[in-house]
């Protein structure tokens, strides 16, 4: 380990407190799932409302077309009413496909926030199991300097006990 590493340890409190940081982690993912899931049914509706307007646009064209041909229209003013709904409904169509267009952005950026979330979390995660790991390295150096004390001082007396049998 450097030395400009933080040491930290894991207590019962902290280890508490990390239970209560994942479950409001998995909460939020559990609100942004859900949350997705609404927002792709209304893009799945606003499609089935552009493909409703697409049609029209394209039965207003028919009429236009017919209209051109003399077909059908008795008037200037039947031609140009065609044409001012087929400018409106062309209109209404493009915001809808830009609206539809800010919202799948938007899913797609949240979709990032998230994954550069569990990401964060998984590291979190791991450096708390490489610290759990570390400390019990620790407690196994010390046990192991300490049973290696306790043996070497023991062989220590047996050696003293031999030199004081001699004398």
């Amino acid at each position: 380990m450097n030395e400009n590493e933080t040491k930290h340890t894991f207590d019962r409190n902290e280890s508490a407190s990390m239970d209560d940081f994942l479950s409001r982690v998995i909460n939020q993912v559990e609100e942004m799932v859900s949350e997705i899931n609404s927002k792709n049914e209304e893009l799945a509706k606003k499609d089935e409302e552009i493909a409703k307007r697409d049609k029209r646009i394209e039965e207003l064209l028919q009429e236009l077309e017919q209209a051109k041909q003399g077909r059908n229209v008795s008037s200037r003013n039947e031609v140009k009413e065609v044409l001012e709904r087929a400018i409106v409904l062309a209109e209404q169509h493009s915001k809808k496909m830009e609206a539809n267009a800010k919202l799948t952005a938007s899913t797609i950026i949240e979709e990032a926030k998230r994954n550069a979330d569990r990401i964060v979390n998984e590291s979190l995660l791991r450096a708390e199991k490489v610290e759990v790991e570390a400390n019990m390295l620790r407690r196994n150096i010390r046990l192991f300097k300490s049973r290696v004390k306790q043996l070497v001082d023991t062989e220590l007396q047996i050696m003293e006990d031999m030199d004081k049998a001699n004398f």
